[in-house]
């Protein structure tokens, strides 16, 4: 009867035994779960037709001095902790003026404190930049870095400066420092190509169609006489429709054709007050007696 028991004590001392070391059977639970140092960061923005897509970890300062110290001059960065950065592109797109396939890249960079080389490289299972190859690079560029007045004290990668010409900025941040990569999608050669298409080669007859094309020739500073053309030919294809008179008054201002933008503007005021367009109404009814006033109507 002893021997039952006398051999369990013999296995709890010996499992006490293994354990001491590590702090005894009540550091076995007590251990903490904690975040990581460096948290993870994913993130998805949509330039024109084109999706960007990050994935990297935010190293933060904590009191420690960053480019040229943690981050040494002259070196491959990871550009940011743990696994290597990456950046996907849904479409293909010019990274820093030049043109990159769609796909997923490492994101590497080489600081230095006038100039930084940013690289893309095809090898997107990389841990750091330990087993970096430069033989797998697909593009590097140079960018100059810039200061900024207020410390940034995590690691953070955005895409900034976006514009209606479909371009913006990858922008590298940290401490005092950012680095902007101009991005730019391809949007405006498809929306190019789809009205030399439809309008041109097809010839679509379509308001909806003239008054599209006449806004986006407009918005992107392109030929104004021809983004007239389609929206008074829009108007004449339905009468009725308060935006096709007001896209016309609007290119008429800015061709500075007052006596047309005038009457133009009379039509906009009539129909939009008919079509319950009241506020807009009336501003074009201001203008329309600010161009009188100037003497500007012949």
């Amino acid at each position: 009867m002893k021997k039952p028991f006398i051999s369990a004590l013999l296995i709890i001392h010996f499992i006490l035994y293994i354990i001491a070391p590590f702090g005894g059977l009540g550091a076995a639970f007590a251990q903490l779960s904690t975040p990581p140092p460096s948290p993870d960061a994913e993130w998805k923005q949509r330039l024109g037709f084109t999706y960007v897509s990050v994935v990297y970890e935010r190293p933060i300062m904590r009191g420690r001095e960053i480019f040229g110290k943690l981050v040494p001059w002259g070196e491959v960065w990871r550009t940011g902790a743990g696994d290597c950065s990456t950046i996907k592109f849904s479409e293909d797109v010019e990274f820093g003026g030049q043109r990159v396939k769609q796909g997923k890249y490492a994101l590497f960079t080489i600081p230095t404190p006038t100039e930084w080389t940013i690289i893309l490289n095809a090898d997107t299972a990389q841990h750091g930049a330990f087993n970096y190859d430069a033989k797998k690079d697909i593009l590097r560029i140079k960018i100059k870095p810039e200061a900024i007045g207020q410390s940034q004290e995590s690691f953070t990668i955005e895409l900034t400066d976006i514009k209606q010409d479909y371009t913006g900025n990858l922008a590298l941040t940290w401490d005092k420092t950012t680095v902007k990569i101009p991005l730019k999608s391809y949007a405006d050669e498809r929306i190019m190509a789809d009205i030399q298409e439809k309008i041109f080669v097809k010839k679509t007859e379509n308001a909806n169609l003239f008054y599209n094309a006449s806004i986006y020739y407009m918005n992107t500073n392109r030929d104004l006489k021809q983004a007239l053309a389609w929206s008074q030919k829009a108007e004449a294809m339905d009468k009725e429709n308060f935006y096709y008179v007001n896209q016309s008054t609007k290119i008429l201002e800015r061709l500075k054709d007052y006596p047309a933008a005038l009457e133009s503007a009379k039509r906009a005021v009539e129909l939009g007050n008919k079509k319950g367009m009241k506020n807009t109404a009336a501003a074009w009814q201001k203008k329309a007696e600010e161009w009188e006033k100037m003497g500007t109507i012949k």
